[in-house]
């Protein structure tokens, strides 16, 4: 028995609440984030990263993506790998630990604040 998609609308809620959850998650790491335009593929997210800089996070069904820029969103660009392909994640924790220096603290304070809280 084979399954069909689901409807656009449902991928596309799904994307959106996705992104969303994914970056409330990782609020202890980020100054704060915009949800942007959403696809039926798509979601798009303006993050301000702890060191003041703002990039586009994108959610798709290959995984996070970021866009580096100045705060006009017209102005952005994907961030590319050295030979030229997309540079994408499978989490948005390893999308922020790349482009932030101040993630990796952050995150190790947030652990730390949890095992002192359950002591």
């Amino acid at each position: 028995m084979t399954s069909s998609p689901p409807p656009p609308s449902q991928e596309k809620s799904f994307v959106q609440s996705e992104l969303a959850h994914s970056l409330q998650e990782q609020s202890f790491g980020i100054q704060s984030f915009e949800l942007l335009e959403s696809t039926d593929l798509q979601s798009k997210a303006r993050v301000v990263l702890l060191e003041g800089l703002t990039i586009i996070i994108s959610l798709t069904a290959f995984g996070f993506q970021y866009m580096l820029g100045n705060d006009g969103q017209a102005d952005f660009t994907p961030a590319h790998s050295p030979d030229g392909t997309p540079k994408t994640f499978e989490s948005l924790e390893d999308l922020l630990d790349f482009v932030s220096q101040q993630y990796g603290a952050a995150r190790r304070g947030a652990l730390l604040a949890k095992l002192e809280a359950l002591r």
